[in-house]
């Protein structure tokens, strides 16, 4: 005698409901699409929390590493898909500005000139990283004009910036023999010492969204 199956089945973890297994195709396409609606509510109401959080803000820091991480945000914003908001240009324009008076204050205090015994290469590091950034800030700014096209002062706050990439050649180059020689300076904080050179000299993988851009 064939066994029986009803809608249910006992398995390990208790009842099982087989009907669930083979819901119709219409069906599925209906719950699916009814739990990407909650998730796409549920991404909208953060991203207008963060938006909130970020208005008016005051940006502007001379420490290296916190200017190296509003360059980050900055490359990242400007990559993000799809038709950018009067607000989020209006953010990146925020952020370039107070890159450039941030970045004019630290070099102010020659932190620079200091002796390494002085110095803390990851601080540093993060800031030669965010620099890393600025070509390509430039480069999407200037060809994306239907996102970006009539915001000239946007431009001019990048092209402040620009002539200061150079700075980022300059720490890794100080930090360098120090990661090869492993003095003192550099084995007081060795795992992200090493973390942020490699990424300071291969940066393009963290600074993209999606794929990295191929040299």
């Amino acid at each position: 005698m064939q066994p029986t199956f009803s809608g249910r089945a006992r398995g390990r973890r208790g009842v099982v409901n087989r009907n669930r297994l083979f819901l119709p195709g219409k069906k599925r396409a209906g719950l699916q699409e009814g739990s990407d609606c909650r998730e796409k509510y549920r991404l909208n109401a953060a991203i207008e929390a963060l938006s909130l959080l970020c208005e008016h803000g005051h940006w502007i820091t001379e420490d290296p590493l916190g200017l190296g991480g509003l360059l980050f945000d900055a490359g990242r914003l400007c990559q993000l898909p799809g038709e950018a908001t009067l607000n989020d240009v209006r953010l990146l324009e925020e952020l370039i500005d107070a890159c450039h008076n941030g970045l004019i204050a630290f070099l102010a205090g020659r932190q620079l000139s200091r002796p390494a015994s002085h110095r803390l290469a990851f601080r540093e590091l993060g800031l030669a990283i965010g620099l890393r950034a600025l070509t390509m800030i430039a480069d999407v700014i200037s060809k994306d004009r239907t996102r970006f096209g009539n915001r000239t002062s946007l431009g001019r706050a990048v092209h402040l910036l620009l002539p200061y990439k150079s700075l980022s050649e300059t720490i890794v180059n100080f930090w360098m023999p120090h990661a090869q020689h492993h003095d003192a300076s550099w084995l007081a904080h060795q795992n992200i010492n090493g973390v942020m050179l490699a990424t300071a000299l291969i940066p393009d993988t963290f600074l993209s969204i999606g794929r990295p851009r191929l040299p």
